[in-house]
């Protein structure tokens, strides 16, 4: 499948007044140079703990939020690059749902208003005519017609959640940005929003960005992930590749800290130890060194490069350079990683429900 979204060495950086008597600023590194591809009919989940740049992330790849620098290329043209002509343009072919269902809705609009307003901005339509496609939109996404003429407090978290992404739809727009779209919601109705996104993309041959910390959500709905690490990625892989032998020790800390319940399937959960680093004073060479049980000398001292370890598999992490892995002893070199052996497969228990 061709590329569809092509992101190099995106940063976004915020400066911190350190108080009016004080004219120095610190750096917020919240997105420090990070690089994807993302196809089409393809979904690429980015994902992390919280604070770690994700929702900063996938603002700036659709110019919510402008970047500090770096290159971001949508059907093979420059969005950075886009006057306000070209990126109003950009809306209808990409689009966001967010979070929050509650907030990212006006309450003082009605349902019709909310999913008509892209419509009433980028189409020249009559009132019949976008009536008519918002209650089409609405059926598509679950919802009944009538649903148009009440307002978002009378209608649950899930529902809501629809009414965001049927707006979302109205333009048919080629990539989705889904920033944790089922987060604020129950098991049960993440598990519908979930399948009914799989059934858009089918139908619509749409691509989502999925931002999400679940890796339970991520492994059900994704084809490939991307962790990110204090506003780095670390890690890139297919989904099941990277469930079932993760290859940064940060990765492995995430899929060992998944609940399982299964029985046969329980293992020992390790976890992360430490907490995560200031953004605003990121430790220097890999950033997460100070809680790696594997850190090295040269950890503290050099930023990894990201490198392909594998067909697809990429990961930026001192342990999988030849030459570092032939000086460093057997006792140093963590060979659990990356194999596929029941301690370093804590993940196997992780439901899945097929990728779309």
């Amino acid at each position: 499948m061709p590329e569809l979204l092509q992101v190099r060495d995106l940063r976004k950086y915020y400066w911190k007044k350190l108080g009016l008597l004080r004219p120095t600023t610190q750096t917020v590194h919240a997105v420090d140079g990070i690089s994807f591809d993302l196809r089409e009919r393809e979904t690429l989940g980015l994902v992390g703990e919280s604070g770690c740049g994700k929702s900063t992330a996938g603002r700036s790849v659709l110019r919510l939020i402008e970047p500090t620098s770096g290159e971001i290329s949508f059907n093979g043209r420059d969005v950075l690059k886009f006057d306000s002509e070209n990126l109003r343009a950009m809306r209808r072919e990409a689009q966001m749902v967010f979070q929050d269902p509650f907030g990212s809705l006006n309450p003082r609009l009605t349902v019709a208003q909310i999913v008509e307003e892209p419509l009433v901005i980028h189409e020249r339509m009559t009132g019949s005519e976008r009536r008519e496609r918002a209650g089409e939109m609405l059926a598509t996404v679950g919802l009944r017609p009538e649903h148009l003429d009440r307002f978002p407090h009378e209608f649950s978290g899930g529902q809501r959640q629809r009414i965001g992404i049927a707006r979302a739809l109205m333009l048919n727009p080629r990539l989705l940005v889904a920033d944790e779209p089922v987060s604020a919601l129950d098991v049960s109705v993440q598990a519908q929003v979930l399948n009914l996104m799989g059934d858009l993309q089918e139908r619509f041959g749409l691509a989502y960005l999925l931002i999400a910390h679940d890796l339970g959500v991520v492994r059900y709905i994704c084809h490939r992930v991307a962790v990110m690490y204090l506003g780095e990625i670390v890690e890139t892989a297919p989904v099941d590749d990277l469930i079932r032998s993760p290859l940064h020790p940060y990765t492995e800390g995430l899929v060992s800290a998944v609940p399982v319940t299964h029985p046969r399937l329980r293992h020992r959960r390790e976890g992360l130890r430490g907490e995560v680093a200031s953004p605003l004073n990121p430790p220097a060479g890999c950033r997460f060194h100070p809680r790696c049980p594997y850190a090295m000398p040269i950890c503290s001292e050099q930023r990894p490069p990201m490198r392909e370890v594998a067909d697809q598999r990429h990961v930026a992490c001192h342990l999988h350079d030849a030459e570092i892995a032939k000086s460093t002893s057997s006792k140093e070199f963590p060979a659990s990683v990356g194999k596929n052996s029941p301690q370093s497969n804590p993940g196997a228990g992780i439901r899945k429900g097929g990728n779309p």
